[in-house]
């Protein structure tokens, strides 16, 4: 888990995604925080009453509708307790392995993102330069993922995994 690569793709997303409010960013600042102690590992246990000190929410309503959304968004994925009074876990999918951080700089995130412009030449009739070229990735049991959406497919398998083991245990 690279710390420093994960926080700079989130943030890149953030800046993509017109959903997220400032009180979605505090909210998973502060799980971050939660699964940096935890040493990375999924799931991991929350407390509410801390989540909700440590981002700034003030009311359970606002808090509930967060965790709800930030679930929905895909940024982690929430296991309530299967009791009453039992503690909720959270997911965190790693955002420090996808396809698009690999060609990110660090100053990327304050730059307006350019429109790709394909090039032609009279040369390039025999083949297609049309599309944009990105160094695929490389996965358990020799899979490449080269899009963004098979990145997400695979964080959905993870996440259903995920969920089966939290459930089991």
């Amino acid at each position: 888990m690279n710390y420093i690569r994960h926080l700079h793709a989130f943030y890149h997303q953030v800046r993509r995604d017109d959903r997220l409010t400032a009180t979605h960013v505090s909210l998973y600042m502060a799980i971050f925080q939660y699964w940096n102690y935890n040493r990375f590992q999924n799931p991991f246990r929350i407390d509410r009453d801390e989540l909700m000190q440590l981002s700034k929410i003030g009311s359970v309503t606002r808090y509930r509708k967060c965790i709800k959304e930030l679930h929905d968004y895909r940024y982690v994925f929430y296991h309530s307790g299967i009791k009453k009074y039992q503690d909720a876990k959270l997911s965190i999918i790693r955002l420090d392995t996808s396809a698009e951080e690999k060609g990110l700089k660090q100053l990327d995130l304050f730059v307006p993102p350019q429109p790709v412009v394909a090039q032609h030449s009279p040369n390039s009739l025999a083949k297609d330069t049309s599309q944009q070229t990105r160094a695929p990735v490389q996965c358990e049991g020799n899979a490449v993922i080269n899009t963004t959406s098979q990145i997400f497919e695979k964080n959905k398998t993870l996440s259903m995994a995920i969920t089966k083991l939290a459930n089991d245990q």
